[in-house]
């Protein structure tokens, strides 16, 4: 047990660069002994069930639903644009409005922007604090 000590404490002593990738390995494959010789069988089990896994390339996790991946991606793209937006607005006040690119591109992105927009307006869901009120209801009363 004390090699394994000795070899952690080589590792994460103070040190500028790259642990010796060597040192890693060994440090690695003497714990995975440690682990073997407690439990033969269990370590035996665990190397059986991850070679099928990795056999299979199926993964304990549920995927991800599609259209949460779908939202995900979009809050990123989303979230990047605006960044870069801020970004070269910054940019601008140095340097001038050329940082956002000629004329047309910007135009071609507002475009992508209002296609967006229209997207998410005509089949996002509906804002649920708007109170629609039938007008025969009223009349009845």
């Amino acid at each position: 047990m004390s090699q394994l000590y000795a070899t952690a404490g080589r590792l994460v002593a103070p040190r500028r660069g790259a642990a010796n990738p060597a040192l890693v390995r060994a440090a690695l494959d003497y714990e995975w002994d440690l682990v073997h010789a407690a439990d033969p069988a269990k370590a035996l089990e665990t190397i059986a069930t991850n070679r099928a896994k990795a056999k299979t390339n199926v993964t304990s996790e549920a995927p991800e639903a599609e259209d949460a991946r779908q939202h995900r991606l979009l809050e990123q793209g989303i979230t990047g644009a605006a960044k870069a937006g801020r970004a070269l607005a910054r940019m601008s006040q140095k340097r001038g409005n050329q940082v956002f690119g000629t004329f047309e591109a910007v135009e071609a992105l507002r475009v992508q922007l209002g296609n967006l927009d229209g997207i998410l307006s005509k089949f996002g869901p509906a804002d649920p604090s708007i109170f629609v009120v039938d007008g025969d209801e009223e009349d009845a009363e």
